[in-house]
């Protein structure tokens, strides 16, 4: 029966592709099943070198991984788990779970052998990262969207504030971009978009400074930016959207409202820079579109609804 049961066990092992380890901590000796080498696209092996697994750990995980192995050196109970992103034999990089528990300690206490176990959890971690992208990312432009945008500048605040620096926002908006779905239909609309986004991206490329947060507005944060940088962007923008862009057999030319927002002058948070910047592009689409304007104080006074 035992014989049996270990038959099984072994067959389950290698269908799951759990590995099983046993370290004895007081010789820094330790074994592990076949799956632990193989599941991994390595030959198996009779006794595992430390330094060798350590190398093929990601270089952004392998600090973690050996502050693991040492806390767990030192002999102090703990709890031994951490997840990390292992080197095939291939080259790709596979994302482990792994965990231990003491099993044996010596007369003060201080663990001497471990047992555990290490999973590939690959598959879990890509569908997390896909659930995650698709919480934080517009689908269409692959932007960050208004939720990734939210999470972003408190951030961008806090280095202001620590700088006793300013930034801008600025707010674009597409004019009559209705027409263009109503006209040419929906996939030549969201065409015009995504080309839209890469050409905004060409004026503001830093990472996440560019946000799509509705159909056609899109969000531009610039930080460090004042009075001066803040219109040399927008004249930009609206100068390499002044160039006709080819969708298929057709070439559309599109313009943009924009307004302008600076921190401090026009908001503490976040919320009341979009808001601002936003009340100055309407203002600036109510006249006469492909402009852009700052707001004002007076534009407050005359606009008491959130825009947003």
């Amino acid at each position: 029966i035992a014989k049996l049961n270990k038959t099984r066990l072994s067959i389950a092992l290698q269908a799951t592709q759990i590995a099983i380890w046993d370290w004895d901590l007081k010789r820094d000796r330790w074994y592990a099943s076949r799956e632990y080498y193989t599941s991994l696209g390595y030959p198996p092996e009779s006794r595992g070198d430390r330094t060798v697994w350590l190398e093929r750990v990601h270089p952004e995980d392998r600090s973690h991984v050996r502050a693991m192995i040492d806390a767990a050196r030192s002999g102090v109970p703990q709890l031994y788990e951490y997840e990390a992103r292992i080197r095939h034999a291939d080259g790709t990089y596979h994302w482990m779970s792994v965990r231990g528990k003491t099993v044996e300690r010596d007369r003060h206490g201080h663990a001497i052998r471990m047992v555990g176990v290490r999973m590939d959890i690959t598959d879990k971690r890509n569908a997390e990262e896909r659930i995650k992208r698709l919480a934080h990312y517009d689908t269409l432009t692959e932007l960050p969207n208004r939720v990734l945008l939210n999470e972003l500048m408190p951030q961008v605040i806090a280095v202001a504030q620590s700088k006793d620096d300013s930034f801008a926002v600025l707010v674009l908006d597409i004019d009559k971009f209705r027409n263009v779905n109503d006209t040419f239909g929906q996939t030549i609309g969201d065409e015009l978009l995504v080309k839209v986004a890469r050409r905004i991206q060409e004026v503001a490329p830093e990472e996440n400074t560019v946000a799509r947060i509705s159909a056609d507005t899109f969000v531009i944060v610039l930080p460090g930016a004042k009075t001066t940088q803040a219109t040399r962007t927008a004249q930009r923008l609206l100068d390499i959207l002044a160039t006709p862009i080819r969708t298929r057999e057709l070439e559309l030319v599109v313009t943009p409202s924009i307004g302008i927002a600076l921190y401090p002058t026009h908001g503490s948070d976040f919320d009341t820079l979009l808001k601002s910047a936003a009340t100055a592009m309407q203002r600036a689409k109510n006249h006469g579109r492909n402009h852009y304007l700052f707001f004002t104080e007076e534009m407050q006074l005359r606009s008491g609804r959130n825009l947003v």
